[in-house]
């Protein structure tokens, strides 16, 4: 029906690609303090994981670079492209806040060498723990504040956790301008039924909010996991959800980690489905 009321005039706006990255566990060795290395060296050692004790030596000695460390790849594989990095910067608290301890060195340097980089952009992503408790929100948000670089005015929720309506009026009060949590943690899709960037409304108070949402259609995690589909059946449906965007001139913007294109472990072959859907999401925009 869309299609017959607005005929080819939907076709006269290109399809819009936005870049976004999360950092949730910045590195796989490096960044821990030595005594917590040699703990794990430990713990390794008994349970026989003799390749992880290896790696782990290597990279904490500058031998070989850190698997998680995609950083360089990324930017290279989006050069002269605008690319975000939503960076979690919570106290850890387990199973779900497990990022590198942000009292430390090694987060807030990445972030200050991402930030340096040409047409990059580093955001807050709000802990688990800050969107139970809007104190530990306020806490995480004043430590990043302190760190150059980040814009703590926009945001991307761990595990896009978040209840729309309550959670806008809680960023509207701390001053975030831009909120782009609005996708499905266990599926893909348009959650809101638009790909294209919308201000939020409090249907409470019957008002627009100064708030600027940004749909994503699809989560890295959610693929893998809830779905259980595999790298070549991801990259497939996504490159239909595509087609669908694209025919329509809308906006297409993903959930990715840095540690699911390291192609380790559980996200082997994930990275080449990244590299697919990419190029032909390039192929398809204008300019």
């Amino acid at each position: 029906m869309w299609h017959t009321i607005v005929g080819p005039r939907v076709a006269e706006q290109p399809l819009v690609c936005d870049w976004t990255f999360d950092v949730d566990v910045a590195y796989k060795h490096k960044g821990r303090a030595r005594w917590k290395s040699l703990l794990l060296q430990v713990r390794d050692l008994g349970l026989g994981r003799w390749a992880v004790v290896q790696e782990r030596f290597r990279v904490n000695r500058g031998w070989m670079k850190d698997a998680y460390d995609t950083y360089d790849w990324l930017l290279e594989h989006h050069r002269g492209e605008p690319v975000t990095f939503h960076v979690l910067a919570a106290n850890r608290n387990r199973p779900y806040d497990v990022g590198l301890d942000p009292a430390g060195t090694a987060l807030p340097d990445l972030v200050g060498n991402l930030s340096n980089r040409p047409q990059v952009v580093v955001r807050w992503h709000p802990g688990y723990g800050a969107l139970e408790d809007p104190n530990v929100a306020l806490a995480e948000q004043a430590r990043l504040k302190s760190w150059p670089g980040v814009r703590c005015d926009e945001v991307r929720t761990h595990f896009l956790r978040g209840c729309p309506g309550r959670l806008w009026r809680q960023w509207v009060g701390m001053g975030i301008a831009v909120d782009s949590s609005l996708g499905w943690a266990h599926d893909v899709g348009f959650r809101a039924g638009t790909s294209r960037d919308f201000t939020a409304f409090d249907a409470r108070d019957n008002k627009a909010l100064p708030l600027k949402l940004q749909p994503m259609v699809a989560m890295d995690e959610a693929m893998r996991g809830k779905l259980g589909w595999s790298a070549a059946q991801a990259e497939q449906h996504l490159t239909d959800l595509l087609e669908m965007v694209a025919a329509v001139g809308g906006g297409w913007r993903m959930c990715w980690h840095n540690t699911s294109i390291s192609d380790t472990e559980a996200w082997v072959g994930w990275k080449s489905t990244y590299v697919g859907i990419t190029r032909k999401a390039q192929s398809k925009t204008v300019g």
